[in-house]
């Protein structure tokens, strides 16, 4: 963290910035998404997380796949580590955290989300 002070208009940034992501949450009856429900790349709720077979980390579907295509490799963006394989394997219990998310919030569509249904995973 800088120890250089933020100017007034940085922090009237932040601060809405921040009130607009309550607020958005909040008027569907959700506080906030939880964090361990959002894919580190995106950071979106996943809708078709996959666990990445060579760290365990999960990600978004598609998000894993667009960044080994852009790197032209197997890469963990979490741990900056080269994965042997481009092996993925649906992440079960996430989907599963994620419906019992959107169970407990009912009517609530999360941020990036057109709806609330969950896809089937992609076929492996």
């Amino acid at each position: 963290m800088s120890s250089e002070p933020i100017t007034s208009r940085e922090a009237d940034s932040q601060h809405a910035a921040k009130a607009a992501m309550e607020g958005g949450a909040r008027s569907q009856g959700c506080e906030q998404e939880p964090l361990h429900l959002l894919c580190p790349i995106t950071h979106i709720m996943y809708q078709d997380p996959v666990s990445v077979a060579a760290s365990g980390n999960t990600y978004e579907r598609w998000a894993i796949l667009e960044h080994w295509r852009r790197k032209g490799r197997p890469h963990d963006p979490l741990t900056n580590i080269e994965a042997r394989s481009f092996e993925v394997r649906t992440d079960w219990s996430k989907r599963a955290e994620v419906a019992a998310f959107l169970e407990e919030h009912a009517g609530y569509v999360p941020d990036g989300w057109q709806d609330r249904s969950i896809p089937a995973p992609a076929p492996e």
